[in-house]
């Protein structure tokens, strides 16, 4: 992974593995469970940068899946949309980890 610094001064490495994530959003009157997929770009000690297909809102709380030994088990990391822009047919995503 090749290091980096943001204009944020929090190193960041470069990140090309997939991203699952879970949300939950209020849609119509009704709670919609999203199960998420996207290409992760960057990650940092207080965040994560990823592009999806999904459209993603400012302030919605994610629950990142992130894969651990043993295999088939995953780690949830949960996180707040602090930016997201449409590029393309993709959606480009900054989350900050919560907690």
């Amino acid at each position: 992974m090749e290091a980096f610094s943001n204009q944020r001064g929090l190193l960041r490495e470069t990140l090309g593995n997939p991203v699952s994530f879970d949300l939950k959003r209020m849609a119509s009157g009704r709670w919609e469970n999203i199960q998420g997929q996207g290409q992760g770009i960057d990650v940092s000690s207080k965040g994560l940068g990823f592009v999806t297909p999904i459209p993603l809102n400012k302030g919605e709380i994610l629950c990142l899946n992130f894969p651990v030994i043993p295999p088939n088990t995953t780690l949830p990391v949960f996180s707040e949309v602090r930016w997201s822009r449409q590029e393309g047919e993709h959606y480009r995503v900054g989350v900050a980890f919560l907690g």
